[in-house]
């Protein structure tokens, strides 16, 4: 959703969505923000990881199964400090549900729907309701003010005391002002101007540990059994402008060996996971979140500090239970 940095993006830093997607999310944020008395929080996610999940971290798994039934070592583009942050899903479920309670709590409703504007509203309708009782009161008939008592019942004495009221004599017609003064009494009633949209809070969720492509490489290394390298610095500025085709060339590579092992484990549907690469998740450009605002504001605190071994086996049982797994 940021612009590209090593340094951890906070949610104040100007948006500038590198994969296409990201780009829609931030359209669908946008939208969203000018529906007037939607109820929103925006919550900007790192790489979601856990089980049943298909993500970057799963197509890298596959990769790293790939390479294992190979014995070949597995090549990572870039330097080894690249970040891809993470966060794990049952820590993204929480967030959600506390972001709800927190809004609800803490900030109300949304600008269209104020409490000073609610209230402003109940004391316009108050004061309509009370000038039309009003109205009511004078027009009774009774010949008293309204919200006046009768001193007596004694209706007789009532008659009598009263002087009889001479018949009116007809009024002369006043003259009639000329148009433009008319014109001038007569003036249109502004259009009150609504008030303008609170901007919807928005928060990064993302794991406390950072996660690099370092850590990510030493954890596969070490459950699949197998070598990880680098693609050296001299090769990076070679891999930018060629991407294309050595993104192609992985997938080529990958895929049919993948398909290979879906063959010999008897499975017909993959589910969500494979080790086909996209072209944009292969680039060179950081995810790298600050997610302390969320903690800072909720009180919230995540159970899962990063992706470890045993987080990985969790995945990947989950993945053999679903069939998914070869």
């Amino acid at each position: 959703m940021y612009a590209p940095s090593r340094i951890p993006r906070k949610e104040t830093d100007k948006c500038k969505p590198v994969l296409r997607l990201a780009k829609w999310k931030l359209k669908a944020e946008e939208d969203l923000a000018v529906i007037k008395g939607l109820n929103l929080v925006v919550l900007r996610l790192a790489n979601v990881y856990g089980k049943y999940c298909g993500t970057p971290l799963a197509n890298a798994c596959c990769a790293a199964r790939v390479y294992q039934e190979e014995g070949k070592d597995m090549r990572w583009l870039w330097d080894k400090e690249l970040r891809v942050d993470t966060v794990h899903v049952e820590d993204v479920a929480r967030a959600i549900w506390a972001a709800a309670e927190w809004y609800t709590t803490e900030m109300g409703t949304h600008a269209s729907l104020r409490k000073e504007e609610n209230q402003a509203g109940v004391a316009d309708s108050v004061a309509k309701e009370d000038a039309r009782g009003t109205q009511i009161a004078d027009n009774d008939g009774d010949g008293t003010e309204a919200g006046s008592a009768v001193a007596t019942d004694d209706i007789s004495t009532i008659s009598a005391a009263t002087p009889p009221v001479p018949a009116p004599t007809p009024a002369q017609p006043a003259p009639s002002p000329p148009t433009e003064t008319i014109a001038a009494t007569i003036q249109p009633t502004p259009t009150p101007t609504p008030p303008p949209l609170r901007p919807p809070p928005v928060f990064n969720i993302t794991s406390p540990q950072p996660t690099t492509q370092l850590h990510l490489s030493s954890l596969l290394s070490s459950y699949f059994s197998i070598q990880s390298t680098f693609t050296s610095s001299l090769l990076s500025p070679f891999a930018r402008l060629s991407l294309s085709t050595i993104v192609n060339s992985a997938n080529d590579e990958l895929m049919d060996p993948w398909a290979e092992l879906l063959e010999k484990a008897t499975i017909t549907r993959s589910g969500p996971i494979s080790p086909f690469m996209e072209k944009e998740l292969l680039s060179d450009k950081d995810l790298s979140l600050d997610g302390t605002e969320f903690g800072r504001r909720m009180g919230f605190v995540y159970q899962r500090k990063g992706v470890d071994r045993e987080e990985l086996r969790e995945v990947v049982e989950s993945w053999k239970a679903m069939g998914w797994w070869p």
